[in-house]
């Protein structure tokens, strides 16, 4: 956390969202006809930014704290410690929540620029905070799995990009492709899986809004993330050598 580049991605992360909300703001003030739709699509492209911005950071953070361990020779001696294999893990869980919040922090003064205080806003955060923290401890359960950061970076992109984007272009690709038509249950359930239609689903009201489980689709989103996050510490715990 007192690296360089931790301090350099944060101040990155700052300007792009930024550069995209002062970009809104300036649409919205030079455009002479603007939709009464106008305000929610402003804050759904700013929160897809945000989590964009937040999962490209700390995807490869997370990979980078076991792999700076090893790279600096103090991994062996780590494990030299009483610490078992969950503490180490819990460590470096801790470290990278820290800086996701860090980051979710610094957003807020913008974010209160484009949406007021309310559930709404709340709900978006608790998305934007539990996909970023899954992704993250998947980072770690790669590093633990792989010895070269770049695979481990790769795979981890990989699994990131197939949950935040891939997951609602299944059906699609099966369906035109394959001539396979899924069940509508499964669709749902695809689609709840996916951050940004989580996002969307809370900020309109109205986009898919559909329900899973009988559950709303953002719970049934953060209880499988929360799953995921779960899989992803057991399999970094295991895994770490």
């Amino acid at each position: 956390m007192r690296s360089r580049k931790f301090f350099t991605l944060a101040v990155f992360y700052v300007v792009i969202i930024c550069v995209v909300a002062f970009t809104m703001f300036w649409f919205a003030s030079t455009s002479k006809k603007l939709s009464s739709e106008y305000s929610f699509r402003m804050s759904s492209i700013f929160f897809i930014t945000l989590m964009l911005a937040i999962y490209t950071i700390c995807s490869g953070l997370a990979v980078s704290l076991i792999y700076t361990e090893r790279q600096n020779l103090t991994f062996d001696i780590l494990r030299s410690t009483p610490l078992k294999r969950y503490q180490i893990i819990s460590g470096k869980i801790l470290l990278a929540i820290a800086y996701i919040l860090m980051l979710m922090f610094l957003s807020l003064p913008v974010t209160l620029l484009i949406m007021p205080v309310s559930r709404k806003m709340g709900c978006c955060y608790l998305i934007v905070f539990l996909s970023a923290t899954t992704f993250s401890i998947m980072g770690l359960a790669w590093s633990s799995i792989c010895r070269k950061i770049r695979t481990a970076i790769s795979m981890n992109y990989v699994t990131a990009g197939f949950f935040a984007v891939g997951i609602i272009l299944v059906h699609p690709i099966l369906n035109k492709v394959f001539q396979v038509k899924l069940a509508p249950s499964i669709v749902d359930l695809l689609n709840a899986l996916n951050p940004f239609w989580a996002i969307l689903n809370v900020i309109t009201g109205s986009i898919w809004s559909m329900k899973v489980s009988d559950l709303p689709a953002w719970i049934f989103f953060i209880l499988c993330y929360m799953l995921l996050s779960v899989i992803a510490i057991i399999v970094s715990i295991v895994k770490l050598k």
